[in-house]
């Protein structure tokens, strides 16, 4: 989806071909996914030599939750949140309300974002500095903003100790950084 709102500018088709070949993904599974995409009317498929897929309305109106759900069904991490009656405990597990909590989070993040925000140049760097004001866990956002083009060509790197101090000041030179606060500063915690 994100290559075909990438590539199928001016209404013209995307090819699975194209897909496939630059995405390294096999058209057998972009078949499928195909298939999903055009049931859930996210695109539309165009016949002929130049022929291959286009959305079906514009990526600002395609939340990234309909495309996962035409792909996979609706979220719903265990069965007994969205049918009760399979579950004789269902009235009285303590978990089941988890896991309903985990389904209404991961369903809000899902709606937040449609298929043209992560479509757009700066998603990743955007995606990144948001990501570090939630609390991420510190050696996963090292990871995941040290592989971001940004950070890998600037002098910030994340290191944190594992501590929670250590973490928030991280945190907050992110911060800092992604609001151009400080964009030239050498910092290594």
């Amino acid at each position: 989806m994100v290559f075909i709102a990438k590539n199928g500018k001016d209404g013209e088709p995307v090819s699975l071909k194209r897909v496939s070949k630059e995405t390294q993904i096999s058209r057998r599974y972009l078949e499928q996914l195909a298939i999903s995409m055009r049931n859930g009317a996210l695109v539309r498929s165009v016949s002929g030599r130049k022929g291959g897929y286009i959305l079906a309305r514009p990526a600002s109106e395609i939340t990234i939750a309909q495309i996962v759900e035409a792909a996979i069904g609706q979220i719903n991490i265990v069965d007994c949140v969205l049918k009760p009656e399979i579950c004789d405990k269902a009235g009285e597990c303590e978990s089941r309300m988890i896991y309903a909590m985990i389904n209404t989070r991961i369903n809000e993040v899902l709606n937040e974002y449609t298929l043209a925000d992560i479509s757009a140049k700066n998603w990743i760097e955007k995606a990144g500095c948001e990501f570090a004001t939630i609390g991420a866990n510190g050696a996963f956002l090292d990871t995941f903003l040290n592989g971001c083009p940004r950070f890998l060509h600037s002098s910030v790197k994340m290191r944190p100790t594992g501590g929670t101090p250590a973490l928030l000041v991280s945190q907050l030179f992110i911060l800092m950084y992604c609001s151009g606060i400080s964009k030239s500063a050498d910092l290594n915690i």
